[in-house]
């Protein structure tokens, strides 16, 4: 019966070694097996042997966490496997509320990476679903050191204490990144200040990424939470998403350029913009043909309304443009607007006014919802219309405005030349002087 149960677990490990992989792939493997083996005999005792090799000294560790902490403060950045990490107030904060002892390593269970460290590994792999690049934030390495711990700790080895602390350095660093990159965008607009009024959003990171490891908050959903709010960033992640896989097929051909095109009208065209708004769903049904029927104007409609275009249901110059924009371009368009998303407060307010520039258009919006929609004039690109967020205290409805002289001059100056009518036609008037009694000028 002793060697039965000798020959039972000694083959399971032999098996387990070989659907694990080969062992020279980690030293002293065939040594484990074989001593594993014999211990479970009867008149085997516990293996003692590199017992103080194999235990988790948390003390030493830590010594070593703040040598490496101490380098980084000096330093400014440290390299180790092909990754930097770069000083940072953030990251030194964070240590400082820890008193500089290591977060992501459990130190009462021989250093075994927490729960938490494979939540981040999980959030990073999902973050393309943001717009953002997983290796951005070394997600591959992070997934290697992980799955080096879970082997070697599977095998009753302790990983050595400086790819400790360099793991546990990695994981703070790039928690920080990430959370930096969903809360404020991984790039800042490149708007001059004088037109970009918008507050960053004052959360301490640091602290938060305490709390959530000390009450044991799921890191995936601390860090959804640092995302916006708002349902159009969420159509933009389902949008991302499709048009992704739409580009794992091939995306869409081009319509060829030709006159514009409209109802009833016949061309071979028309097929092929017919085919295009199948691909991205405003055309459901119906046979594609030559025949610009009343169908395919209401998919083109509402492919122009979407796309912020004059809602004509005629494929002109404009709206083919447009429909001809490859689908990677596409896919950087939603990926930019997603971060654009994040320079934005979360909070706009129960019901606020939201003007969108590129669009010409202002709504107003209450719990989340547009009630009511206009068309707005702003500024041209030399002279742009300021970006800003506030608290809105008073309306004030048809303005009088006052032509400012730049604007007489360089504009309406050489329109008055061309029309005498011209400010007439716009509804303006030319007064006598800038006094309250001023009379207009026939």
């Amino acid at each position: 019966m002793q060697y039965f149960r000798f020959f039972i677990v000694s083959a399971f490990l032999i098996l387990l070694a070989f659907f694990w992989g080969p062992v020279n792939a980690f030293p002293g493997n065939t040594m484990i097996i074989a001593s594993n083996a014999l211990a479970l005999g009867p008149a085997a005792k516990p293996i003692t042997a590199k017992k103080q090799e194999l235990k988790f000294r948390a003390g030493s560790l830590q010594f070593l966490f703040k040598k490496k902490l101490n380098e980084l403060d000096s330093s400014g950045k440290i390299s180790f496997l092909g990754s930097t990490v770069v000083k940072s107030k953030d990251l030194f904060a964070f240590y400082k509320i820890r008193e500089s002892k290591p977060a992501w390593l459990d130190q009462d269970n021989k250093g075994k990476p927490v729960k938490a460290a494979w939540q981040l590994l999980e959030a990073l792999g999902n973050c393309d679903q943001e717009g953002l690049e997983p290796n951005d934030y070394n997600q591959t390495l992070i997934d290697s050191l992980l799955k080096l711990y879970h082997r070697k700790m599977f095998w009753g080895e302790n990983p050595s204490a400086t790819v400790s602390v360099e793991l546990e350095l990695l994981l703070t660093d790039q928690y920080l990144k990430f959370a930096h990159d969903l809360l404020w965008g991984r790039v800042r607009p490149k708007i001059p200040q004088d037109i970009w009024h918008v507050a960053q959003e004052k959360i301490d990171l640091a602290t938060y990424l305490d709390k959530a490891l000390s009450e044991k908050i799921d890191l995936r959903s601390s860090l959804k939470a640092l995302t916006p709010p708002q349902e159009e960033y969420g159509k933009m992640k389902y949008w991302l998403r499709e048009y992704r896989e739409l580009a794992k097929k091939g995306g869409w051909e081009p319509i060829p350029e030709g006159l514009p095109l409209g109802l009833h009208n016949e061309n071979s065209r028309v097929e092929k913009l017919c085919e295009r708004l199948k691909k991205t769903g405003e055309m459901k049904n119906g046979i594609c043909g030559d025949s610009f029927t009343p169908e395919i104007e209401t998919a083109l409609k509402y492919f122009q309304k979407s796309h912020g275009l004059d809602t004509s249901g005629t494929l002109d110059l404009l709206t083919l443009k447009s429909l001809n924009i490859p689908i990677a371009d596409r896919i950087e368009q939603i990926e930019l607007n997603l971060d654009c998303w994040r320079w934005l407060p979360q909070d706009l307010g129960e019901k606020h006014i939201r003007v969108n520039i590129a669009n010409y258009r202002m709504g107003i919006y209450e719990k989340g919802k547009e009630i009511f929609s206009m068309k707005v004039v702003v500024g041209r690109k030399q002279d742009s219309t300021p970006v800003f967020s506030d608290r809105i205290v008073s309306v004030q409805l048809n303005p009088y405005w006052n032509v400012p002289a730049s604007i007489s001059g360089e504009e309406l100056l050489p329109e008055l030349k061309k029309d005498v009518g011209y400010l007439g036609k716009h509804n303006m008037e030319l007064l006598s002087d800038w006094s309250d009694t001023a009379t207009p000028i026939k």
